[in-house]
C-alpha cells in the first residue's frame, strides 16, 4: 500500500498501523506527532490508527503553540543564560505588513582577533509560526569586514533587510534542506520552554557562528 509520509512516497503493508510506521521510521519520526491532511482537514493519529491507500501523512513535533506567554518564558531563561553583562529586551517590530516578535541581546562578546570591537549587539526576529519555526538568521549591529560568507549584511530567503535601522543579517539556519529538497529538522522544540530548543538555542547557535567560520 502507498502512502505519502512528509511529501515522499512510502510503502506499507495493507493495514498498517502508525505504531507500525514508527517500527520502520523511529529516528526520524522521534517523538513527533502523525497528522493526517485530508484537503483542507488534518487530524492527529493515535497509535492504532490504520494508513488507506494514498493517504498524506506528515510528522509534527509535539509543541505549544506560538503565544506570547511562551515567548516570554523563553526570553525568561535567555537573561538568565546570557548573563548580567548582557541586556536581554523583548518587544514588537512591525515591518511592512507583518508584526515578529523582537528579542535584543546586548553586549554580546566576539572575539577581537575577527573583528575591531570586543562587543556587539544581537537581535532576534521571530517568525511568526515560532517556535514550531525558527528564525533563519539574527542581526548584528556592527558592520565589520570578514571573509565569513555567512555574514551577508541584507536578508534573504524572506528575512527582512535592516540596514538602514543599522542592522545586518547573518544567514544562521537550524533547519537545512536535504540532497532531496526535504526539510533536514535540526530545530526541535520541546513541548515546554524548557525542554527542548529555544531561545537559549539560538543565542548559542548565533554565538558560536559569530566566533568560527564553520560551514
Amino acid at each position: 500500500m502507498l502512502v505519502y509520509r512528509n511529501g515522499k512516497k512510502c510503502q506499507v503493508a495493507d493495514g498498517a498501523t502508525v505504531a507500525d510506521l514508527r517500527k520502520t521510521y523511529g529516528d526520524e519520526l522521534r517523538g513527533d506527532q502523525i497528522v493526517r491532511q485530508d484537503g483542507q482537514e488534518s487530524s492527529v493519529l493515535h497509535e492504532s490508527d490504520s494508513f488507506k491507500e494514498g493517504d498524506h501523512v506528515y510528522s509534527i513535533p509535539k509543541i505549544v503553540k506560538g503565544s506570547e506567554g511562551r515567548v516570554d518564558e523563553e526570553v525568561t531563561l535567555l537573561r538568565t543564560d546570557a548573563g548580567t553583562r548582557s541586556e536581554v529586551k523583548a518587544g514588537t517590530k512591525t515591518i511592512g505588513k507583518q508584526r515578529f516578535r523582537a528579542v535584543l541581546i546586548k553586549n554580546v562578546a566576539v572575539p577581537p582577533k575577527r573583528f575591531d570591537v570586543t562587543r556587539t549587539d544581537v537581535l532576534f526576529l521571530l517568525p511568526p509560526e515560532y517556535p514550531k519555526l525558527p528564525p533563519i538568521g539574527f542581526y548584528l549591529n556592527y558592520k565589520w569586514t570578514t571573509t565569513d560568507k555567512h555574514f551577508i549584511l541584507r536578508g534573504v530567503h524572506g528575512a527582512p533587510s535592516l540596514e538602514t535601522e543599522g542592522w545586518y543579517w547573518y544567514c544562521g539556519a537550524l533547519m537545512s534542506q536535504s540532497s532531496n529538497g526535504g526539510l533536514v529538522r535540526t530545530w526541535q522544540p520541546g513541548s515546554r520552554a524548557d525542554n527542548g530548543h529555544n531561545l537559549v538555542t539560538l543565542f548559542a547557535a548565533a554565538k558560536h557562528h559569530i566566533r568560527n567560520d564553520d560551514e
